[in-house]
């Protein structure tokens, strides 16, 4: 394992890399509990987007926001609002 950086800004440039992923993954793997998902997984095809994440985005983006606060910055959310976030 790398060593944790002492430099609060790498370390939430890193985190918001990561609530990136997630919220695509997340977004993602939303499509398969919306009906037809066995033809799409079959057929490899996913749905047209906008994907929009779900709660557990909401999750890590609610941690990163109470670290960030904790570090002595801004509680500000790091991503914008759900409604703009579209993969």
């Amino acid at each position: 394992m790398k060593d944790i950086p002492v430099n609060h800004g790498v370390r939430f440039t890193r985190a918001r890399r990561s609530l990136e992923g997630l919220s695509v993954g997340d977004a993602f793997g939303e499509q398969f509990f919306i009906r037809g998902f066995e033809m799409r997984i079959e057929q490899r095809q996913t749905l047209r987007g906008p994907w929009y994440y779900t709660d557990d985005t909401e999750m890590g983006i609610s941690i990163c926001s109470v670290g960030r606060a904790m570090a002595g910055r801004s509680g500000r959310r790091i991503l914008p609002e759900k409604e703009n976030l579209q993969c």
